[in-house]
């Protein structure tokens, strides 16, 4: 989150516009998490492009939630951090359309 309010910073961001860029970035990051722990419970070593299996001694949110919990929590986050970035219109299309690709990655 600071990386992303810094940049906001730097670029003239108004405090309300740094503290959107915090809430996408905030949400978009616990998505990304989310989905990786998926990706390593239910994935397969050579479509992920990792080992998969490595976390399931771990606390993750797929063992907290379980996996249609992870994945329906991992699609409110993302759809949060799009609605985050209300504020900038059209200008922030390619940022959204990240946090689309989050959750669908399997990589």
């Amino acid at each position: 989150m600071a990386s992303a309010a810094m940049g906001a910073l730097a670029a003239g961001a108004s405090a309300g516009d740094t503290g959107a860029v915090k809430a996408y970035a905030k949400n978009l990051g616990l998505a990304f998490q989310i989905v990786d722990d998926l990706i390593d419970a239910v994935g397969r070593s050579g479509e992920a492009g990792k080992d998969v299996g490595q976390d399931l001694k771990k606390t993750t949110f797929v063992s907290f939630s379980g996996v249609d919990g992870a994945v329906q929590l991992a699609r409110e986050l993302a759809q949060a951090s799009q609605e985050a970035l209300r504020p900038f219109g059209a200008r922030a299309r390619a940022l959204r359309d990240l946090a689309l690709y989050v959750v669908a990655r399997r990589r």
